[in-house]
């Protein structure tokens, strides 16, 4: 892919969360000893205080680069001496610390002692959540109630391993508010009439929930540029110049789909089939690009039901399993809630997501009753018939870096996704990772609410199928309860490797969501 044009896609993973570290010096002004002044000697000078101070400083700062993750960007820190038992604060010192400010997402906060009304006017001026670093954990108490109590944002910073993870859930709050959608659209901006009807109600909200932005296309002028013609010839938007695939496109798009045809243990198309479908991949890269997007959806039965799609002879399959492995999120059928879903699996574990309809995989006297699966094998039904409590969740979008974004890419079939040989799709045999831990996740329509599912790989079914018949088997705790939570969610759940359920128990918390486990 044109280097130009993957520079252009600012992804979630290079977003750093950038953390001010601020210290507060308190020095007494006279030697003398009370009830919450101790010591002898020149340990009651101020000279005294300052030497320690600073040591205490230095401390601060050695400890602060020493644990800080590597999606952290350590801003200058901020030191500020005029603090003393007199207990007056100073306004060059606030403004002191208030300098650059917006460049901060995150304060991280400590002093040499009691500076808690400095805290407070600086939190209320700032609007900045608040980090507290302290040994002294009944202090790290009181500063936390305090401005807790005040309703401002504000976390206890007493255990490093605890603390990455705030940071972590912090930094993906920020991808959120920097992820703009680019979403191609039929009937409607806020919810299609026909793809992902138990998605979000309302746009509006979920910008006001998660900062999220969305740039709308309409379908036709999308499937217009996937023709090579001059760039102002498109029937839609006459005269106007548009990003169609040109002579210098299709060099590149060649290439792709001579890699994805070579790569494949298994391909199961002819070559025109699958260049269609790169070249849908390819003006969605552009289209990206062009926008200033760095997510995408489209509305599969929208798109589907134009006849346009028969007529291009390509599904957008592939286009979503390889915007995954490039760490860009792309989810099916125009679905707001599995894209968002995405985007937090995705930057929390480092790894590309799957997508697809979910459901509890009731097997009675050992026959499958539901879901109705044409595409399961005798062979396959028979390593999981016995197995309890399992699920399913199923597409036809799986991609090659499941396992993680840094490790190589996964073996793979191409397979389409019409039974008339058209639509390239990612077969991925889920069997191999027999017992893997996995989590799934989805937003519920209001924006209020998560339901993290966690579980562990049992098997697949459809590996050598088309449609969307590529499904992922796992063994959750109570298949029917998980089921049965899924009525307040929707059908469509996104599933990352690994066990991320504390991770998104503390995002949730952080974004204001009730979190639902199962």
């Amino acid at each position: 892919m044109n280097e130009k044009l993957c520079r252009m896609i600012h992804r979630g993973s290079e977003i750093k969360l950038n953390v001010r570290p601020i210290f507060v010096d308190f020095t007494h002004d006279y030697v003398y000893e009370g009830p919450c002044r101790f010591g002898k000697g020149d340990s009651l000078t101020p000279e005294y205080d300052k030497m320690v101070n600073g040591e205490i400083y230095k401390g601060f700062l050695a400890v602060t680069k020493a644990n800080m993750p590597d999606f952290v960007n350590l801003l200058e820190p901020v030191r500020v001496k005029q603090y003393s038992d007199d207990w007056r604060m100073h306004e060059d010192d606030m403004q002191k610390m208030l300098i650059n400010h917006d460049e901060a997402d995150l304060i991280l906060w400590t002093s040499s002692g009691r500076d808690l009304q400095v805290i407070i006017e600086f939190a209320r001026r700032s609007k900045k959540p608040i980090a507290f670093y302290n040994e002294v954990m009944f202090a790290l108490s009181c500063d936390v109630a305090a401005l807790r109590a005040r309703n401002l944002e504000v976390y206890p910073f007493y255990d490093w391993d605890k603390s990455k993870n705030i940071l972590k859930a912090l930094q993906v709050r920020k991808i959120l508010q920097n992820t703009r959608a680019l979403v191609i659209n039929r009937f409607a901006t806020d919810s299609s009439p026909i793809s992902a009807q138990d998605g979000f109600l309302s746009l509006e909200k979920a910008t006001e929930t998660f900062g999220t932005h969305f740039s709308v296309q309409n379908v036709h002028e999308f499937l217009d540029q996937l023709t090579n013609r001059e760039a102002d010839a498109n029937p839609t938007m006459p005269g106007r110049i548009q990003q169609n695939i040109n002579d210098e496109d299709m060099i590149e798009i060649n290439q792709i789909t001579d890699e994805l045809m070579d790569g494949a243990v298994e391909c199961d198309m002819d070559r025109e089939y699958v260049v269609n479908s790169v070249k849908a991949y390819y003006l969605t890269k552009k289209l990206l690009a062009h926008s200033d997007c760095n997510a995408f959806t489209a509305p599969c039965p929208d798109m589907c039901s134009t006849r346009r799609l028969n007529q291009e002879k390509c599904t957008l399959c592939l286009t979503h399993s390889l915007l995954e492995e490039e760490g860009i999120p792309s989810a099916c059928e125009a679905d707001f809630s599995i894209l968002l879903s995405k985007v937090i699996l995705q930057n929390l574990a480092g790894k590309a997501s799957y997508m697809g309809n979910t459901a509890w995989l009731r097997i009675v006297d050992g026959k499958l009753t539901a879901p109705d699966f044409s595409a399961v094998t005798e062979e396959e039904f028979e390593k999981v018939k016995d197995i309890p409590n399992l699920a399913v969740t199923l597409h036809s979008v799986a991609n090659r870096k499941l396992k993680g974004y840094d490790k190589p890419l996964e073996e793979y079939a191409l397979r389409s996704f019409a039974f008339s040989g058209w639509g390239a799709t990612i077969r991925y045999d889920f069997s191999k990772d027999m017992d893997a831990p996995v989590t799934l996740l989805r937003i519920n329509p209001t924006c209020d609410k998560l339901l993290v599912v966690s579980g562990k790989v049992k098997g697949q079914f459809g590996y050598q199928r088309q449609n969307c018949s590529t499904a992922v088997l796992y063994q959750v705790k109570d298949v029917k309860d998980m089921y049965e939570k899924t009525f307040d969610f929707g059908s469509h759940m996104a599933l990352v490797y690994g066990d991320y359920t504390e991770d998104l128990k503390l995002l949730g918390e952080i974004l204001g969501l009730e979190v639902i486990t199962a």
